[in-house]
């Protein structure tokens, strides 16, 4: 758990950037704007992407979750939508966002932070409620190591 905390707080951290381009990629839908659009899911489809990604070493210390599926979910409603663009459909590109890809975004990410709140208040309360003087270092591979933080 304590090699995955960090990988935690930065998803945590990109979630409502995520959150903020696909709200933007609406607005740029509604406006007619469909490349801007187009090209704003992109970036934020790498950043879902690259959230499972790192989420999947890490499933088996989470608690019974329903991730994954939200997760399956959202996939399908970004592959209709860009469907949808390769189409030309228009005017179905801001419904799909509005009632399929928003809701399924929302759902992810509060499933994601239900399941992270947990785990986030499990390490504070051991690592800032003890005490004594601790300190976190990340040791890479190559026997470099750097300071992350402590509790002081």
């Amino acid at each position: 758990m304590d090699n995955n905390i960090e990988v935690i707080y930065y998803i945590l951290g990109l979630l409502p950037t995520i959150q903020e381009g696909l709200n933007h990629s609406q607005k740029q839908l509604s406006e007619l704007r469909y490349e801007q659009a187009l090209d704003l899911l992109e970036d934020t489809m790498i950043g879902i992407a690259s959230i499972e990604s790192a989420l999947q070493p890490m499933m088996i210390d989470f608690e019974e979750n329903n991730i994954e599926m939200k997760f399956k979910t959202l996939k399908q409603a970004m592959s209709k939508l860009i469907s949808l663009f390769e189409n030309s459909k228009g005017t179905a590109l801001e419904h799909q966002m509005q009632e399929t890809i928003l809701p399924a975004f929302k759902a992810w990410k509060e499933e994601l932070e239900r399941v992270f709140s947990r785990l986030t208040k499990e390490y504070e309360k051991a690592f800032n409620g003890t005490q004594d003087a601790m300190f976190l270092i990340k040791v890479f591979k190559n026997g470099e190591f750097r300071y992350v933080r402590n509790n002081i």
